[in-house]
């Protein structure tokens, strides 16, 4: 099979444009690797509880005062303003 950079040679495609993509994805390879080492990514049922508990504390202190200002409103004029 040939080589992809040859490959864009027999397209046409200039090189030089090829090249930052092919760096990017080596860096973003790269740094997975070293994340997977540094970090050991082990997601325990407590871990995992604590987690959702966090997402609901959020969901519901974030959505508490629209609902609230909503619920004020009038049925007529709510529906207006969607």
């Amino acid at each position: 099979m040939a080589d992809p950079v040859d490959r864009l040679s027999e397209l046409k495609i200039d090189r030089s444009a090829y090249q930052p993509a092919r760096r990017t994805w080596l860096w973003l390879a790269l740094g997975i690797a070293l994340i997977q080492v540094v970090f050991d990514f082990a997601v325990t049922p407590d871990l995992l509880s604590q987690g959702l508990v966090a997402a609901l504390i959020i969901g519901l202190v974030g959505g508490f005062f629209p609902a609230i200002r909503a619920a004020r409103l009038p049925v007529a004029q709510a529906l207006r303003e969607l």
